[in-house]
């Protein structure tokens, strides 16, 4: 049997989570970018929302 003490000691050293950058390489800003509207009709550039409080919701998947 595995005592207790044991479990919490590995439990607690795991490493921590490793942080990775996937666009360390991008340069610029939010507002030098453009989107195509839902239905293909517009280009919009994110430029007329500066100053403005604006949610991004990413719904991409893998």
């Amino acid at each position: 049997m595995v005592q207790p003490c044991m479990v919490l000691y590995v439990v607690c050293t795991e490493p921590p989570p490793q942080v990775v950058d996937c666009y360390s390489n991008v340069e610029g800003s939010i507002y030098d970018y453009e989107a195509v509207t839902l239905d293909g009709s517009r280009l919009i550039s994110f430029k007329q929302y500066e100053g403005k409080m604006v949610l991004f919701v990413n719904v991409a998947t893998f």
